[in-house]
């Protein structure tokens, strides 16, 4: 499988929700990545926090929704924006865009009913909040039945503003 550059926000340990795709390794020069990175920056998007819950399961993926969709909703907004400023071709428009935060991806056809009767029990605990302060372009590539990515740019969020 080929290897993709995408945006993510970060939070703490490791733990990412992908914003978008920026395009395949081989479609992207790094000085377009450069104007890209510097763009977002230039937006001073500011930090904020989510929360992850409940929790869901699918025949493919166990993964918390996360609300509100506004935080996330404006980076995405930016980053295709961007994007298209700088000539790249990847992205899906924001009206498409679906928030989550995966933990765990199968790697088999599977039914999903086993999946969310495994998962139900956990849906009744509270949410867990999370705070983005970060956005990663990554190189991401799978690897048999993992994804792997590696930083490429990172930026950082601005402050709150109260």
């Amino acid at each position: 499988m080929g290897r993709d550059l995408t945006t993510a926000g970060r939070g703490r340990a490791g733990l990412h929700v992908t914003l978008t795709r920026i395009g395949a390794v081989d479609q992207v020069e790094p000085g377009d990545l450069e104007r890209l990175v510097e763009t977002v920056r230039e937006r001073a998007l500011p930090v904020f926090r989510l929360d992850a819950h409940p929790l869901a399961g699918s025949r493919g993926t166990v993964r918390f929704p996360l609300a509100p969709w506004t935080p996330l909703v404006q980076p995405h907004a930016a980053l295709s924006t961007s994007a298209r400023q700088t000539g790249l071709p990847g992205g899906r428009p924001t009206s498409g865009f679906r928030p989550h935060l995966g933990i765990l991806y199968g790697n088999a056809e599977r039914d999903a009913q086993p999946v969310i009767e495994a998962v139900s029990a956990l849906r009744a605990l509270p949410p867990v909040p999370l705070y983005v302060d970060t956005v990663d372009l990554v190189e991401l590539r799978r690897e048999r039945a993992t994804y792997r990515w590696k930083s490429l740019h990172t930026v950082r969020l601005a402050p709150s503003r109260p």
